[in-house]
């Protein structure tokens, strides 16, 4: 009888036993599946912004950069054409000076071109014809000299007591007109001389400025041409350097608009690996609850099973003791031997672990 009572107690308490561990094991599970779900679900988003505000510095960072390069790069042309504008215009003004120098020649040689047109125009000085005028202008001694020469003449045919005749007049005639052909060929030339000496005055002056007109000219073009030259330079060298600011400037927005998206995608990537791994292990966590409970009521059957095989076997054995005129008969009717147990026997349990096995009838 305590045997039945024991496998009782034992079946009971080791069923109890394996549903309570099988709990534990299940409850334990399902909370580090949890737990490990709630950790990714906290450090997903903190990946996320994390990668964000990486981004976000990095894209701003260059922004700022760019921004100040191209700052840089425009002050830079500012100062290079500003630079080129001031060398143009020191220039410009030395080349101003230089011709000012110049001017008083230049304005001689002006004066001489002026004169010499003008003597060399309708009714000028050097297209004048020689005329008698001319003569006496070029030759004032030459009426001097016939009257000299008459009143030598006069003096000697009254030294010898002639009276002027035919012969002496003759004579004076042709003194005369020898004197004039000679003298008129000498005005004449004179005349030409003092023509061509006044023609060569005046190109002599009107050269004098050709050298210098010449001179500020060159200046004035050799100064424009390099205030235009470094104009250009300072544009170019200004255009070079905001062009080469911008493409600066784009690099950097592209890096990083590059370090930002990498930045995005590896630290989605890493989430979904936290978020696949949790499912995993939750996963796992979930099929080991199962497993937990499902051998916890495996355990718990087999408890239950040796609890029945336990009192099967103390029943068998009360059985046997009233077969042999121990227990049993009259009224109990149930088990036992002799004349009491002519209604039979029932085993209920028979072998281990044999469960409801009915070996003869009531």
């Amino acid at each position: 009888m305590s045997s039945i009572v024991t496998s009782i107690i034992g079946g009971v308490q080791g069923a109890s036993a394996a549903h309570n561990a099988a709990k534990a094991q299940h409850d334990a599970a399902l909370q580090a599946g949890k737990t490990v779900t709630d950790a990714t679900n906290a450090a997903n988003p903190q990946i996320g912004a994390a990668a964000k505000t990486a981004g976000d510095l990095a894209t701003g960072t260059a922004a700022t950069g760019a921004g100040n390069v191209a700052s840089t790069a425009a002050t830079g042309a500012g100062n290079v054409n500003t630079a080129a504008q001031q060398a143009a215009s020191g220039v410009t003004g030395a080349i101003g000076q230089a011709n000012q120098n110049l001017q008083p020649y230049i304005g001689a040689g002006q004066q001489g071109v002026t004169s010499l047109g003008q003597m060399l125009g309708a009714g000028g000085s050097l297209t004048k014809t020689f005329g008698a005028a001319d003569m006496e202008a070029n030759d004032p001694g030459y009426q001097f000299r016939i009257d000299e020469a008459s009143k030598a003449m006069q003096r000697a045919q009254a030294a010898g007591g002639s009276v002027q005749g035919g012969g002496s007049a003759k004579a004076l005639g042709s003194y005369t007109q020898n004197v004039a052909s000679a003298e008129y060929q000498n005005a004449f030339s004179r005349f030409q001389s003092g023509q061509q000496q006044q023609y060569a005055q005046q190109l002599g002056l009107a050269n004098l400025g050709v050298t210098p007109a010449l001179a500020a000219g060159s200046n004035i073009m050799q100064g424009n041409e390099y205030a235009g030259n470094v104009g250009l330079q300072g544009a170019e060298y200004g255009s070079n350097l905001n062009q080469g600011a911008a493409q600066y400037g784009a690099s950097l927005n592209q890096g990083a608009a590059q370090y930002s998206g990498t930045a995005g995608m590896s630290a989605a990537d890493l989430m979904a690996q936290n978020s696949i791994g949790a499912g995993r292990y939750l996963g796992d966590a979930q099929m080991g609850a199962g497993n937990a409970l499902a051998a916890g009521d495996l355990n718990a059957a087999n408890a239950w099973s040796g609890m029945l095989n336990g009192i099967g076997k103390g029943v068998d054995s009360l059985a046997m003791g009233a077969a042999t005129g121990g227990f049993g008969g009259g009224d109990f009717g149930g088990y036992g031997g002799g004349s009491a147990g002519a209604g039979g026997t029932y085993n209920a349990f028979s072998g281990p672990g044999a469960v409801g096995t009915k070996t003869k009838g009531f």
